[in-house]
């Protein structure tokens, strides 16, 4: 039960202006954290999250785990339930961003969806 609260705590939705900005979705997300006793320590491993807006609500519309080795970026996901895990390798955060856009404009091109502003994060900064 104590995992769920956290859980729901991190990914639960977060109201937003319906017409914002990469910068005031981030400042409402942090915002948000902020009431919810969410933070974040500095370390080789970090929590990677693309949000997603939907009229007045942002949400993270997926998430995985970054690993820092040296100048190596790793990044630990789960596509779907029925793929395993896969870990791919990066040489900086702005491919790591452009990856996790690439991903959403693809899922939205193959459902015809309409994606607001969305942005990437690394723990609680917009990359």
């Amino acid at each position: 039960e104590s995992e769920m609260e956290k859980y729901f705590s991190l990914y639960s939705p977060i109201e937003i202006k319906t017409e914002c900005s990469e910068q005031e979705m981030n400042e409402s997300i942090i915002k948000a954290w902020e009431k919810r006793g969410i933070s974040f320590e500095e370390s080789k491993c970090s929590l990677i999250t693309i949000w997603l807006q939907s009229d007045g609500l942002t949400a993270a519309g997926h998430a995985a785990v970054l690993a820092e080795n040296g100048s190596e970026l790793l990044l630990f996901e789960k596509t779907n339930p029925q793929s395993p895990y896969q870990a791919t390798k990066f040489s900086d955060l702005e491919q790591v961003k452009k990856y996790m856009f690439e991903s959403v404009d693809l899922e939205s091109a193959r459902y015809g969806l309409e994606t607001g502003t969305y942005i990437v994060m690394k723990n609680n900064k917009i990359i």
